[in-house]
């Protein structure tokens, strides 16, 4: 999460803008401290909205991007997924299972799971289970003893995805701003009475 945080959002924080990622941070704050604390995207959305403004984030870039992030963006959970479900196929022996092919099934489904969770506490539990059964390839097979003890750090886990969904969020509408400034052509101020012409008017008798 963190190697995600720093190296990754970070990285693209500072191509998109050309300034310190840490000083565009600075006004996030807040909605990092409240998913944290809530646990919940949609929770946190509110104060997400208003740490946009602050970071500069135009409304009608912010509305779009921040509103859709905290149901989408869920970057957070795709890193848990993998995690999860390996450390369960480890710790029940089934590891010899896993093939490239299954890795490479594991990573799709862990980011269309992740954009289909809901914002909400501990949802990522709910999908656990199934993607380790459809990845190892069994059925109708007893819960992992090991899935006790992800249920038990969830608590703490399920907030550090929370930070990081929110912190893409707002990484992401920041960067969508500045390249929508770029795009944009600066405007021409057009005044009514051209300088030139007034002063030819003038000195024609």
């Amino acid at each position: 999460v963190m190697l995600h945080y720093w190296v990754t959002l970070m990285g693209f924080l500072y191509l998109a803008l050309r300034t310190s990622p840490l000083q565009a941070m600075k006004a996030c704050w807040p909605a990092q401290v409240f998913a944290f604390c809530s646990a919940s995207s949609a929770a946190t959305l509110p104060v997400t909205l208003q740490c946009g403004e602050q970071a500069h984030v135009p409304s009608s870039v912010g509305s779009f991007i921040l509103t859709m992030g905290a149901t989408l963006n869920m970057n957070g959970t795709s890193i848990y997924f993998p995690c999860a479900v390996v450390y369960l196929a480890v710790s029940t022996g089934d590891e010899a299972k896993f093939t490239v092919v299954s890795y490479i099934l594991l990573a799709l489904l862990s980011t269309m799971s992740a954009a289909a969770a809901a914002p909400v506490p501990s949802a990522a539990l709910v999908l656990v289970l199934p993607m380790f059964n459809a990845v190892c390839g069994t059925t109708n097979a007893p819960t992992p003893a090991n899935f006790s003890y992800l249920l038990a750090m969830d608590f703490l886990l399920d907030r550090f995805r929370t930070w990081l969904n929110v912190s893409g969020d707002l990484v992401v509408a920041q960067c969508v701003a500045a390249m929508e400034k770029q795009a944009m052509p600066p405007r021409r101020v057009s005044s009514s009475t051209d300088p030139e012409e007034g002063d030819s008017s003038l000195s024609s008798p």
